[in-house]
């Protein structure tokens, strides 16, 4: 199978959160059995190292066409993503040029001049969808915090209550923060953790130490490989409004952020609007008796219960996946010749535990059933293909104005993001097909989550009905 391809980069002037987020990416990828191979920064070998990152080839710029035209392994790519603020026209060119239709940019805000050339668009900021990005014909956008690309660490990690207040300023710690705080910190504050990030210099490391030596309640933590647990046991994250901030807000933590760049300003502020997070705004404006704002501030609750998707990084890969790798998924009318396929796929156990009908099916009843369908002029079933390679089934049936949706992807291919793409197709093959219909419909039990997040994702109206969730789309 082919891999995905990164370009991003980290450093002391960068941070670390492109590459962070990009191999959150990596492994929601890697759950849909897809492998990942990069295009890093010399600086950024030791952050590649540390994460586990393999396949990994390095330049000292990344986003600069020679390091394109260096790159040896672009037979063995299916699609890119790109994670940086720093992408020149000319090496856009040169990578939709290699990549054309396969391009998928993580951004922070509209812009960006890769956006003219990707097929679909990330943005996980919770206030992405009011940035105003000129959605286009050619491009897809996954908008919002349920597309958060955090760590697989924290898709199923359990928060507890705590009391210390862990400081996370960043890989880079480009304000010194740390430094900051820990001159602040009085001994009747609560304990008081502060990460030193991987790009922080060896001598700002040991300045930090120095620092704390004279404070009981303050301990300084190098680089942690237990950082995500220690962020679950915080009593409060105190950190940059970038990936950290999601990664706390995921854990419902109590959270105060500060930005130390323009395009982290945006989203704290549209937090405290509605109290999840405790906003002290750009750092330069910080002083010390914020801190008692921070230590007072309690969240809203409710407010935070959903706010992030702490497994966004599977829905997002599930998503290139449909839209990318498979954008040449096409369908044709199922015939008789078909009956054995599909006698297979409606007796797969999990067809059947998702089916009205649990029991299993007789082939001579399956036989007979398809018949009296394939000639209802009511009924209308079409096999979804990969290139020549059958991977679904979508089936419609009753008369205007509403017809009823059965859809089956096939057991090799489950997880691999087809139904989101079979469903996405699906307005199309009733305009092209001119079937008369002006409502969709779509009954899901409800413990069949996968099925029922595909048709939320692909805009049906939702409503609950005994067991099940009713899915509705007008066309």
């Amino acid at each position: 199978m082919k891999k995905i391809l990164f370009i991003t980069h980290a450093g002391k002037t960068i941070g670390g959160g492109h590459l962070s987020r990009c191999f959150a990416l990596s492994q929601g990828l890697a759950e849909q059995g897809f492998a990942s191979c990069w295009l890093l920064n010399e600086e950024a070998k030791e952050a590649a190292r540390s994460l586990g990152i393999q396949d990994a080839h390095f330049a000292d710029d990344p986003f600069h066409p020679d390091a394109l035209a260096q790159f040896s392994g672009w037979d063995e790519v299916a699609a890119v993503v790109v994670d940086s603020y720093g992408m020149g026209e000319r090496f856009c060119a040169a990578l939709n040029a290699k990549m054309p239709a396969k391009i998928v940019l993580i951004a922070d805000n509209p812009g960006y001049a890769m956006e003219r050339y990707a097929a679909l668009v990330v943005d996980y900021s919770l206030s992405a969808g009011r940035k105003g990005y000129a959605k286009k014909e050619r491009a897809d956008y996954l908008l919002g915090a349920q597309y958060a690309l955090l760590r697989k660490i924290f898709w199923n990690m359990e928060t507890q209550e705590g009391d210390d207040v862990l400081l996370i300023p960043g890989a880079a710690d480009v304000m010194n923060v740390g430094a900051t705080l820990i001159q602040w910190w009085e001994p009747e504050w609560p304990a008081l953790q502060v990460v030193s990030g991987p790009f922080v210099s060896r001598g700002r490391k040991n300045a930090l130490v120095d620092a704390a030596k004279g404070k009981k309640n303050v301990t300084v933590l190098d680089t942690p490989d237990d950082l995500p647990n220690r962020m679950a046991c915080a009593g409060i994250v105190l950190c940059t409004a970038s990936v950290t901030m999601y990664e706390a807000l995921a854990l419902r933590k109590k959270t105060a952020v500060f930005a130390v760049a323009e395009n982290q300003m945006g989203d704290q502020s549209f937090l405290s609007d509605g109290e999840a997070v405790c906003d002290l705004g750009f750092w330069g404006s910080v002083g010390k008796r914020d801190m008692e704002k921070v230590f007072r501030f309690q969240p809203n609750r409710q407010r935070l219960d959903d706010l992030v998707n702490p497994r966004g990084a599977i829905l997002c890969a599930e998503q290139i996946i449909a839209f990318i790798v498979y954008n040449k998924l096409f369908c044709r009318a199922a015939t008789f010749e078909d009956r054995d396929l599909l006698f297979a796929w409606a007796n797969d156990p999990q067809t059947r535990e998702n089916a009205h009908n649990k029991e299993p099916i007789r082939y001579d009843t399956h036989v007979a059933w398809l018949k009296e369908k394939l000639a209802s002029p009511d009924s209308w079933i079409f096999l979804i293909l990969n290139e020549n390679t059958p991977v679904g089934l979508l089936r419609l049936d009753g008369k205007e104005p509403d017809v009823i949706l059965s859809y089956t992807v096939a057991p090799e291919w489950r997880g691999k993001g087809i139904g989101t793409k079979m469903i996405a197709m699906l307005p199309d093959i009733v305009q092209d097909e001119k079937i008369p219909c002006q409502k969709i419909v779509a009954d899901v039990y409800k413990h069949n989550i996968a099925s029922a997040k595909i048709f939320q994702n692909a805009g049906y109206e939702m409503h609950e009905k005994d067991r099940c969730y009713i899915f509705t789309l007008s066309m």
